[in-house]
C-alpha cells in the first residue's frame, strides 16, 4: 500500500505492491497503519512507521502552530488571530511552521486557543489568544523566554521534552475528571485529514467488523454492551438495530441525526466539526450491522462549517475506498449523503426527519409501524443520534466488556454534555455515566462565578426540568434523572444561580415550545399558547401598562386616580381594589333566567326617549360584543348585531318573535292568536337549543331559503311586522 498522502492512496510504495481502487485491499486499514500486509519489505515497513509518527505529533521536523477554528473559536476571534499567525509567519522567512485548524477541545470558555508544538518539545497550549498578542508570544516561544500569556498546560509525549514549571494538560481540573471517549480527537488532531485519524487508530473498527462480524454478530455485541441513544430517549442501540436487520426487505436506510434543536446544546456541532470520520465510521458500522446501502446525515443548515468539513470527510473516505462500492473488498456497499434540514425543532423527532428527508413538511406521525419497521420512503430505518454512532468504533474494535466497564447498572458508557449559563468553565464534558451533577457544576465546571450561589441546573432542553440544590449529588444517569422529575435529554446543561428568576426562565422555554410546536395536536398548539400568556401576564411590568386602568375612587376623576400599587397611593384606593379584584367580573349584567325565586316574563313597554337603554340589560350572557341599535322613531325593538355568526345559537338567548302572514299549508290552517311584535319569549327545544323552523306563524332566527320567503311574504304592506330580531 502506499505510503502515500490522502490524495492518492493507492500510489505504490514499491514494485510489490499490487493494491488499486479497482483491486480494494481487505486489509487496507492495518496496512496504513501497521506497514505493508499484502508483502514483505523492511524499508516499507520502516518508511511507513516513521510516517504515521510524524502524523501522531510525537515528531517533528519543523514548528507547528495549532489553533482552534470550531464555531466557538471563530465567535471568540480565531479568524483574526490566525490572520495575524500568518502575517508572523509572511515577516520572517527563516521561521517554516506548519499550521493546523483543529475542532474544539471542550474548552471553550478560553478560546482562542493556540497551541505551539518545537521539534524536540512538547506541545504548548494557550488560552485567549488574540490578534494583538501572537507576535511576542510565538516571539518568546521561538526564543525560549518567559511567555506573555500563561500556559493553560502542556499535553503529554513519550519522546519529548516537557517545559519546566507547566502543568500538564490532563491534570487541569476541566480535564482531570473527565473520561473522553467520543471527544478524544477532538482539538487534538486536524479534522480535515483521514491521515491523521486513520494514524491515531481511525477506521478499524469498521474494518474488524466487516471481516470478522456477521450483522447478527455485530448487533448482538452491541446489545450486550448496554449501549444507549444519546439523542434524549435512551432507547437501547443494539435493540433498535437488531429489529432493523430481522426485516426482509431489499433496501433499508441509515440516518444519522445531526439535527440538535434543544437551547444550550451544542454537542453534535462540536463533534461533526472537530471529528468527522468518527461519525462516518460510526455511521458506516451500522449501516452494515442492518443491512443498509443508504445513509443520511440530517444536519441542520444553520452549521456551515460542520458542513463543510463532513463533505469534506465523506470525498475522502471514498478516495480511500472505505465508502462508495465493495468496501474493503468485502461485498458491502455504502452511500453517505448529507441532508440540510430548515432548523425546525421538530424536525428533531424522527418521524417528523424522515418526512423532511423525503421532501415533505417535516411533521411527525403516530408510531406504531416504528420507523425500524417501516420508515424512509416505507423501508425499514435506523435513526440514531451523533454521539450514539461516535461510541460505536471503539465500541466494535475494544468490545462490549471494554464498553460497560463504566457506568452503572442501567446507563453504560460516557456522556456528553454542553455546560453553559452561570458556570466558571463552559464547553464540552464528556464524564462516565453515574457521575455526580455536583462534580460536573463545581469540579469540571468550576462552580458559580462572582460568588454568587447554585439555584438549579435545566437539563434535558425544553422538554426537560430544572434540577435544584436539593439534589445536587445526585448520579447522572437516565432512571435517576426521570426519578427528580428530569430527562437526559441530548445533553444541555445550563446552569443558573440566585439571580435567575425561575419564572423567567419557565416563559423563555414555553415560548420555544410554542413557536416550535409543529400545530398537529391541540394540547400542545392550543395549550403551550395559554400558559405562555399565563408566564407573560406574571412577568409583564404592571407600572408602564396602559391597557389597564387604576380603580379610581367614588366622585374623584378617573384621570387623577394613582396607581394603589404605589406607595404614596391612598389607603382607601389599596382596599377598594382589592375589593374590587374580589369581585366576578362580568362584561355584561346577567340576564334573569326562569328558574330564579321571583322571575317574572320580561314586556318591555313603548320605546321612549333613549332608545334601547332599557333593554340593555337583556344582552344574553355569552354573546360576547353583541350591540343593540336604537329604534327609530315610529319602529319597533330591531334586532341587535353580534359579531358571532348568526346560527351560532345560545343556550336560554332571548328572541323577538314577530307574527308573520299565515300562508295556506296544512300545518298551520287554523289562524293563530294576536301577539304583540314587542312580546320577548324564550324559545328553546329540550336540548336547550332554538329550533330553525316555523312555529305558531312566527319564524325563528336563522337563515337559508324558508327565512328568505317568510322575509318576503311580509313586504309591501306598510302593517307588516319588523323583521324578527336578536337581542
Amino acid at each position: 500500500m502506499s505510503a502515500a498522502t490522502s490524495s492518492n492512496p493507492f500510489a505504490p510504495c514499491c514494485p510489490k505492491c499490487w493494491h488499486s481502487p479497482a483491486r480494494p485491499c481487505p486489509q487496507l486499514v492495518e496496512c496504513l497503519a501497521l506497514g505493508p500486509l499484502c508483502h514483505e519489505d523492511e524499508v516499507c515497513r520502516t518508511s511507513r512507521a516513521s510516517r504515521n509518527v510524524r502524523l501522531r505529533r510525537e515528531t517533528i521536523t519543523r514548528p507547528v502552530i495549532f489553533i482552534g477554528t470550531g464555531t466557538c473559536g471563530l465567535g471568540a476571534g480565531a479568524a483574526k488571530t490566525m490572520a495575524a499567525i500568518s502575517r508572523y509567519l509572511g515577516l520572517r522567512s527563516h521561521i517554516r511552521a506548519e499550521v493546523v485548524e483543529l475542532g474544539c477541545i471542550g474548552l471553550c470558555v478560553e478560546e482562542p486557543l493556540v497551541d505551539v508544538q518545537l521539534p524536540g518539545r512538547t506541545r504548548l497550549s494557550f488560552p485567549r489568544v488574540t490578534e494583538k498578542q501572537v507576535d511576542g508570544l510565538l516571539d518568546a516561544v521561538f526564543a525560549g523566554t518567559s511567555f506573555p500569556v500563561t500556559p493553560l498546560g502542556q499535553f503529554r509525549q513519550a519522546d519529548a521534552q516537557p517545559w519546566d514549571d507547566v502543568a500538564y494538560l490532563d491534570e487541569h481540573p476541566f480535564f482531570a475528571p473527565q473520561t473522553r471517549w467520543v471527544l478524544a480527537n477532538c482539538g487534538v488532531i486536524d479534522p480535515g485529514s483521514i491521515d491523521e485519524y486513520l494514524a491515531h487508530g481511525g477506521y478499524a473498527g469498521l474494518a474488524k467488523a466487516i471481516r470478522e462480524q456477521t450483522p447478527a454478530e455485530l448487533c448482538g455485541m452491541v446489545e450486550r454492551s448496554g449501549l444507549r441513544g444519546r439523542g434524549g430517549g435512551g432507547f437501547k442501540t443494539g435493540t433498535k438495530w437488531t429489529i432493523a436487520q430481522k426485516q426482509d426487505a431489499e433496501q433499508k436506510y441509515m440516518v444519522c441525526n445531526a439535527d440538535e434543536g434543544d437551547p444550550g446544546a451544542f454537542m453534535d456541532r462540536a463533534v461533526i466539526e472537530g471529528d468527522p470520520h468518527r461519525v462516518l465510521e460510526g455511521l458506516a458500522i451500522a449501516a452494515y450491522a442492518i443491512g443498509a446501502s443508504k445513509a443520511y446525515v440530517y444536519l441542520r443548515a444553520e452549521y456551515p462549517l460542520a458542513i463543510t468539513r463532513l463533505q469534506q470527510a465523506i470525498g475522502q473516505a471514498k478516495a480511500f475506498g472505505l465508502l462508495g462500492q465493495n468496501i474493503l473488498d468485502s461485498g458491502f456497499s455504502l452511500e453517505i449523503a448529507v441532508k440540510k434540514g430548515a432548523g425546525a425543532f421538530v424536525c428533531g423527532e424522527e418521524t417528523a426527519l424522515l418526512h423532511s428527508i423525503e421532501g415533505r413538511r417535516g411533521m411527525p406521525r403516530p408510531r406504531p409501524p416504528f420507523p425500524a419497521v417501516r420508515g424512509l420512503f416505507g423501508k425499514p430505518t435506523v435513526i440514531n443520534n451523533v454521539e450514539t454512532l461516535a461510541n460505536v468504533p471503539a465500541l466494535v474494535q475494544n468490545g462490549d466488556a471494554w464498553f460497560s466497564s463504566i457506568g452503572t447498572a442501567s446507563s453504560k458508557g460516557t456522556k456528553v454534555f454542553a455546560l453553559s449559563g452561570k458556570v466558571a468553565r463552559t464547553g464540552l464534558v464528556e464524564v462516565a455515566m453515574g457521575t455526580s451533577l455536583r462534580d460536573i457544576v463545581f469540579g469540571v465546571g468550576g462552580g458559580i462565578p462572582d460568588g454568587k450561589t447554585y439555584k438549579a441546573v435545566q437539563i434535558g432542553g425544553p422538554s426537560g426540568g430544572c434540577i435544584p440544590t436539593e439534589h445536587l449529588d445526585i448520579d447522572i444517569d437516565y432512571e435517576s434523572l426521570k426519578r427528580v422529575g428530569a430527562m437526559m435529554g441530548s445533553g444541555g446543561l445550563v446552569v443558573m444561580d440566585e439571580a435567575t428568576c425561575m419564572v423567567d426562565v419557565a416563559k423563555f422555554f414555553m415560548d420555544f415550545i410554542q413557536r416550535e410546536s409543529c400545530g398537529k395536536c391541540i394540547p400542545c398548539r392550543e395549550g403551550t399558547r395559554r400558559m405562555l400568556e399565563i408566564l407573560e401576564s406574571l412577568t409583564r411590568s404592571r407600572r408602564n401598562e396602559k391597557d389597564f386602568d387604576t380603580l379610581p375612587l367614588p366622585g374623584r376623576d378617573p384621570a387623577d386616580a394613582r396607581d394603589p400599587r404605589e406607595p404614596h397611593a391612598e389607603p382607601a384606593q389599596r382596599e377598594g381594589l382589592r375589593h374590587a379584584r374580589a369581585l366576578p367580573q362580568r362584561d355584561e349584567p346577567r340576564t334573569p333566567r326562569a328558574r330564579d325565586p321571583g322571575h317574572q316574563p320580561v314586556r318591555p313597554g313603548p320605546v321612549g326617549p333613549e332608545p334601547g337603554a332599557e333593554h340593555a340589560a337583556l344582552v344574553p350572557r355569552g354573546v360576547r360584543g353583541a350591540r343593540l341599535r336604537p329604534p327609530l322613531p315610529g319602529q319597533g325593538l330591531r334586532r341587535a348585531a353580534p359579531l358571532h355568526h348568526r346560527r351560532r345559537q345560545v343556550h336560554g338567548m332571548l328572541r323577538v318573535r314577530e307574527e308573520l302572514p299565515v300562508r295556506g299549508d296544512r300545518r298551520h290552517a287554523q289562524e293563530p292568536a294576536p301577539r304583540d311584535p314587542g312580546t320577548l319569549h324564550r324559545v328553546r327545544d329540550l336540548r336547550g337549543r332554538v329550533p330553525f323552523r316555523r312555529r305558531h306563524g312566527c319564524v325563528t332566527a336563522g337563515s337559508g331559503p324558508r327565512r328568505r320567503r317568510r322575509r318576503l311574504a311580509g313586504r309591501g304592506s306598510s302593517s307588516a311586522p319588523q323583521r324578527e330580531g336578536t337581542l
